[in-house]
This record gives structure tokens, sequence and C-alpha cells, in this order.
């Protein structure tokens, strides 16, 4: 029988326990801190990504996640964990290190600030983890405040929106949480410019060698602060950035956590059917920031779920086989965002069409042509080319240049739409619609499947061209070889 000492001494060894693994844990911290705090599956998902981030400041940018960023639906706990548990978590395990807040309000971000300070000078549960930690006797501000062995001129943690003051001060961890407020500000292209232009002219500025930051957010728009960031990095003008995105209903094979098609991130606070009927309710926002794929208002004629991806094996043998170019007419020059340059390889069999495979740039048109060259010598002269055209003198010069000098020896032809992008496109989106257009699995089928959603009024739709151009030409006739058409 157990007498009174031992348990007393088992309960204390469970607390001490526990205790460890909250200095330890963020997660076990979240618990430890609040009882009430819903360890959830996607939150410990966030928890350990937050862990490789600390592991990046500790050793200097050498291992861990320097830039990330946490897409997640409304009021699904990502805030109370990234922005007002982890900065009193970080200063409990790393006294000296300085943490910005920011949001798109300065309100907002000294909330997130107000939560980690009471943690910090209050909790009795923090001080059992960390002793009795004191603020800075001059901490009185809640936007700005420094532990006691601190430097209030150089405080612990500043909270601020976005168009707040940073300058003079440099941070280990920089969070930026829903830097965007409403759906105006959203679709504000002039508000979307200044958020950017505060990003790389003032808070990137900010961060201390080998510091990293974390963007936690909802998403509003392809044009938004994650969105931009990453069409930055695929332009080779960004840093790399990991995305993590949990969409609020599972979509595939592929889901981050784990689930079944259409399965909850949250059943418990968020069940299928509250959230079916928010899909019902408005396609547009629901895309965006329930699934963290915003498409443009008046896109979404081509929806992902058409598209079933295949393995390369899947792919029957003899199939009838081509590449169409889409060519952008800009090339990349400092900050603007020209179209791509993409080649679809597509393929049909019986009416089912196979898009093979698909390659793009934003480069100077010589880069282009090795580009395009390089793909021919891999597909091999057995795939004929084809070429949008445009319109007039310099349309048939830029395909007949194409013919006699990048591509001597191969099928080439020149195609000249005649028709807007979406009566061009009938065809084959009624085709995908049907179920009989299927995706080779490679790493560029998101970025097709994005443009596909926003199809056709985003940013860009180049590999949607692309796919439809080699669509409409693999169900006409055989080319017939006239002043737009050339085979070396």
């Amino acid at each position: 029988m157990q007498t009174s000492s031992q348990a007393f001494a088992l309960k204390k060894q469970l607390l001490e326990t526990e205790s460890e693994s909250a200095r330890r844990d963020l997660i076990a911290f979240c618990k430890y801190v609040s009882p009430a705090y819903d360890a959830a599956r996607h939150l410990r998902y966030l928890c350990d990504k937050l862990k490789q981030v600390e592991r990046y400041v500790e050793t200097g940018g050498k291992e861990g996640i320097g830039r990330l960023i946490l897409n997640l639906p409304p009021r699904h706990g990502k805030t109370l964990t990234v922005s007002k548990r982890w900065p009193a978590f970080l200063l409990g395990r790393h006294r000296k290190w300085h943490i910005g807040l920011i949001a798109y309000g300065d309100e907002l971000a000294q909330d997130f600030s107000r939560a980690s300070r009471e943690l910090v000078e209050n909790s009795p549960e923090y001080h059992r983890l960390w002793g009795r930690v004191r603020l800075h006797p001059s901490s009185g501000a809640v936007d700005r405040w420094a532990l006691a062995d601190g430097d209030i001129d150089n405080p612990n943690v500043v909270a601020v929106g976005i168009n707040g003051t940073l300058t003079g001060r440099g941070f280990e961890i920089i969070v930026i949480d829903d830097p965007v407020k409403n759906r105006a500000e959203a679709e504000s292209e002039t508000y979307r410019r200044h958020l950017h232009e505060a990003y790389s002219g003032t808070i990137r500025t900010r961060l201390e060698p080998g510091g990293a930051i974390v963007i936690c957010c909802t998403r509003w728009h392809e044009d938004d602060l994650p969105g931009w960031l990453l069409a930055e990095e695929k332009s080779g003008a960004g840093e790399h950035w990991e995305e993590v995105n949990i969409p609020a209903l599972a979509e595939g094979p592929d889901d981050l956590l784990g689930r079944a098609l259409d399965e909850p991130i949250w059943p418990a606070r968020f069940p299928f059917e509250a959230l079916a009927k928010l899909r019902k309710a408005n396609a547009y926002e629901w895309a965006a920031q329930y699934q963290g794929r915003p498409a443009p208002l008046g896109g979404g004629l081509l929806k992902r779920t058409f598209f079933e991806i295949i393995e390369p094996s899947k792919v029957p043998r003899g199939l009838k086989v081509l590449r169409y170019w889409d060519l952008a007419a800009t090339e990349q020059k400092g900050s603007n965002d020209p179209d791509w340059t993409a080649g679809a390889k597509e393929g049909e069999m019986q009416g089912v069409f196979y898009i093979l495979d698909l390659v793009r740039i934003k480069a100077s048109p010589s880069e282009v042509e090795k580009l395009i060259r390089q793909t021919a010598l891999l597909d091999g002269r057995g795939v004929t080319i084809w070429i949008e055209k445009e319109g007039g003198a310099s349309g048939k010069t830029v395909i007949s240049h194409y013919q006699r000098n990048v591509l001597m020896g191969w099928a080439v032809y020149g195609d000249a739409p005649s028709t807007s992008k979406v009566v061009a496109s009938l065809g084959f989106r009624a085709a995908a619609e049907r179920g009989d257009v299927y995706l080779v699995r490679g790493p560029w089928n998101e970025d097709f499947l994005r443009e596909c959603e926003s199809f056709p009024t985003g940013s860009h739709d180049d590999s949607v061209n692309a796919a439809y151009g080699a669509y409409n030409r693999l169900t006409l006739a055989p080319p017939r070889i006239d002043e737009g058409s050339f085979e070396g």
C-alpha cells in the first residue's frame, strides 16, 4: 500500500517532469501555463516548426528554419500560440534575445505583447519554470519592455503596427501576425504595395545576422505579403521561405497532417458541417481565408479538383505528343512582375489528355532561347513544337527566328490566337471538368494548379495558356506548312 510520503514523492516527480517538459517544448509550455489550452494536432505541428526557427537563431543560421510562413484559417489558435505564448517561452529560455511583434495596427500588436508580458511578469506557473522574472523599472509601456537585466533602450519586446517605428533596434526574431486588417485593405493595390515596401524597407532591415522571421496569417489575396514573398523567391529576387499551409478541409493525400479528403483541421471546434456552410456561402473568401489559396475575383474557371495527378508509370504508351510555348512579352527588370515564358508538353490518346511536363522562366530573350532549345533536346526531335505567335510582323519575325536559328532540325510552328483566352480555353476546360486531363506528378504541379484557380483574371496565366494551347493543337488536324510554319 502506498504511503502518504510515497504519494507526495510521486506527485513531486510528476510535477518536475511536467516542468522540465514545459521548459523544453512549446506545446507543453502552453498547456503548463494554461491547462485549458487545446494542444490540437495542427498546433503541435506549428510548434514543431517554431522549434526549428528557434534552432536557426541558436545556431546563427546554420540549422533550422530562418524564414517561415504559417497560413491557417481564422480562429484556429495560431495567434494565441505564435504571438502570445511563444515570445514568453523564448524569453524564458533566451534572456538576451529581442523580439519584434508586428500586426496591421498598433493596438493588435500591443495585444500580443500584453499577453506575453502578463505571463512573464505575473504568472505563477511561469515563475515556477524560470524563477521570479522582473521587468526593467522603466518598462511601463506595453509596446516596448525589457527584462530587469536588459536595456530599456534596446528592449526585449517591441510591438508595433505596420506603420510603427522599428529603426534603431535589432531583433533575433520578428513575428508578423495578421498584416492585413480586412477585405478592403486586401483588395487595395496601394495598401499591398505599401505592405511590400514596409517589409523590404523597414522590417527586414531590423533583423540581426542569423535572425529569423515568422509570418503567421490568414491569406487574403494572391499578392498579399506571403504571396508576394513567395513570388519574389520564385523569381530569384527574394529569400527562401518555408511555407506551411494547412487548409480548413484537407484537399488530398499530401495533407501535412495526414488527414483524409475533406477532414477538418480541428473537428472539435469547427466540424465539417459548419465549414461546409462557409464553403458554400462564399467561394472567394473560402479559397483565400480557409484554404490558403487566394484567387482573384472572377477567376476559378478551372478548379484544381478537375485534375488528377498520376505517376509517370501510369502514362500509356503511344501518345500523340507536342510541346506548346507561350512566350513572355517582357523580361524581369528590377521589381517589375512580368509574365512567365511557359512550355507545356502534352499528350493525347483516345480523347484523354496528359500534361507530361511544364517548364517556365522569367529571363532575358537569350536565356529563354537557351531554355527552349535545351527543353527541345530533352524532348527529342519527335516532339513537335508550337509557339504562340503575336499579331503583326513582329510575331512572324519571332517565329522565323526560332525556326531558322534556335530550333533548326525540329518541326516548329507558329500559332496565332484568334479568340479571347476564355473562349480559346473552352475545350480544355470542358475536358478537364470531365476528368479527361491528367497531370503527371512533378514539381510544377502546384504552381500550375494555382494558376488554374485564378484563371483568367490572375496575375499570371502563362502555364494555363500553354496547356490549353497544346490541347487545341492536339485536337486539330496535323499542321500544314506555310509562311507561318517551317520544318527544318
